[in-house]
């Protein structure tokens, strides 16, 4: 008989926007921040890895993605996005770049 095996969060990264970038300080740049449990948030830069040694087995990691709330489809950002670039709006008209900067600024 397998043993059940419960899970507990132990960190949370989100992208979480520099709204202050560029020379004009008004572009957007993405940038990965942590909440770590015990030692509180931390900014992690524009690029995340994750070496397996790491993480006991068993370990997961589940990527969660917005969903407009206008429209409730989930936010298509699939596309590279380059630096100071804007996020699509949704089709539904939503803009996701308005969001960021009323979320994080």
């Amino acid at each position: 008989m397998k043993n059940k095996i419960e899970y507990t969060e132990s960190d949370c990264i989100r992208m979480e926007p520099d709204c202050y970038d560029g020379d004009d300080c008004e572009d957007l740049r993405p940038r990965w921040n942590a909440g770590v449990e015990k030692e509180g948030d931390c900014s992690l830069g524009d690029q995340l890895t994750f070496l397996a040694k790491h993480f006991p087995p068993g370990t997961r990691i589940v990527i969660e993605t917005p969903i407009c709330p206008n429209c409730d489809e989930s936010a298509d950002m699939n596309t590279p996005i380059e630096f100071g670039r804007e996020w699509p709006d949704c089709d539904c008209g939503f803009s996701w770049s308005n969001w960021a900067r009323e979320e994080y600024e």
